[in-house]
């Protein structure tokens, strides 16, 4: 519940990112169309390999 009320109030202190809650204990700041799936996508664009090549681990 406390990290519900603290991404609320950091969405209202800091309008234009968004604040999502990840993991159990962070809170991951982006701009808006900025995620996960942004990144794996950039870097697949990057390196220049198909994305069923790559391995994507999480702290889950």
């Amino acid at each position: 519940m406390r990290r519900k009320r603290t991404q609320t109030l950091l969405e209202s202190l800091i309008p234009e990112f968004n604040a999502r809650l990840g993991g159990t204990a962070s809170v991951d700041f982006t701009r808006d169309g900025i995620d996960k799936a942004y990144g794996i996508n950039k870097l697949r664009d990057i390196l220049g390999i198909a994305t069923d090549e790559m391995i994507v681990v999480g702290d889950a």
